[in-house]
This record gives C-alpha cells, sequence and structure tokens, in this order.
C-alpha cells in the first residue's frame, strides 16, 4: 500500500508544471472537494500548495532535514489515505492543510523520539540524563488549558507560519482579534509553564 500511494503521487506530480498549485484559482477547499471525487489532477495541486507549509512544519519540529523530509511524506501519505479510494474524503474541506501540517509535527516529533532514543541506547548507562516528560506530552498539556479560539489561532501562527491577516481570513475575524488571540495565548502558556518551572 506504502508503495502504490508514492506511485500515485509521483504520477499526478508529472501532470503538473512547476508554479500550477500558485496559479490554479480555486482554493484549497475546491480543489479537497474534487481530491474526494478522485481527481488525480486536484491532488497532485493540493500537494504542491501544501510542500512549503509542510516542510516547514516539519523542520521546525525534526532535529535534521533528513527526518523533516521522511514527515513530510508521511505526512502526506496519511493525507492521500484519506481520500478514495482509500478513505471516505473530507466533510470540512477547509481544515486540510491544518490537519496535514498537525500530522507532520506529530510525525516529526515521533521521529525525533525515536532517534533520541536510538542515541540513548548505545549510551553508557551512567552517561544517560534524567528522564523528563517528552517536549509533545508537555506541549499537549499546555494547548489544552486555552480555549479553542486561542489554540486555533496559535496553532496557525505558530505551526502554519500564517500571518495576523492570513489568521483573520482563516478564522472569518478582524485582523485586530487574531493578533489579540495570539498574543493573550502566548502570556497564558508564559504562565502555565512559569507555574512548572519550565520558562526560561
Amino acid at each position: 500500500v506504502r508503495w502504490t500511494l508514492i506511485m500515485t503521487l509521483t504520477m499526478t506530480l508529472t501532470m503538473l508544471k512547476p508554479g500550477h498549485a500558485r496559479d490554479d484559482p480555486r482554493d484549497d477547499a475546491a480543489l479537497v472537494a474534487l481530491c474526494n471525487q478522485g481527481d488525480a489532477e486536484a491532488l497532485g495541486a493540493l500537494y504542491e500548495r501544501c510542500l512549503p507549509c509542510a516542510m516547514s512544519t516539519a523542520r521546525r519540529f525534526s532535529p535534521d532535514e533528513d527526518t523533516a523530509e521522511d514527515a513530510v511524506q508521511d505526512a502526506f501519505e496519511w493525507l492521500l489515505r484519506q481520500f478514495p479510494p482509500a478513505g471516505p474524503g473530507f466533510r470540512r474541506k477547509d481544515e486540510v492543510r491544518g490537519l496535514l501540517c498537525e500530522e507532520t509535527r506529530r510525525t516529526a516529533l515521533a521521529a525525533g523520539r525515536r532517534t533520541k532514543r536510538c542515541q540513548a541506547s548505545a549510551m553508557d548507562p551512567d552517561d544517560l540524563p534524567a528522564r523528563e516528560a517528552p517536549l509533545d506530552d508537555t506541549l499537549e498539556r499546555a494547548l489544552a488549558i486555552l480555549p479553542p479560539p486561542q489554540r486555533e489561532a496559535l496553532r496557525l501562527h505558530e505551526v502554519e507560519g500564517c500571518t495576523y491577516c492570513e489568521i483573520a481570513a482563516r478564522l472569518g475575524v478582524p485582523v485586530g482579534t487574531a493578533k489579540s488571540r495570539v498574543c493573550i495565548a502566548k502570556r497564558r502558556l508564559r504562565k502555565w509553564a512559569a507555574r512548572r518551572g519550565l520558562a526560561k
């Protein structure tokens, strides 16, 4: 199944000219709707459009470039499995880019943990550092304290790298509201970290 998905994506990309997705007037939701119907060209356009965001996310949470590239590949394979014929497709078509970036983040962090375990297994037991909670577990607990609107705004800003104007457009709120949500979310997280001695 893994190689079938890779071949499907590779064949799809050969149908596209460089920059095709950037010039495509259709928005993400329109492309996802076509992907839900098995449109291979739309799938390739969606891949090209989402790739920069996915790579940026992977590099932020990966220990090296190779791990980042593997995380992006795994995330896109996950995305392919959601579309027909492997999966049912997406009902909320405007959320696919965010879901893809979140899957990329999870994949990159998991790969980072595996790398650390491999490195630790090669060390002398006396040299091993004291165990700490995994970074992503701590992050998930911290994000859980935020109200959903603030959490989503922060995710768009920090994970997807969206500007305040882009966040406002994605969430359908004024730019000032988007900026306020991000600032309040960061302030709450700093206080949360300070109470637990995690702030530097």
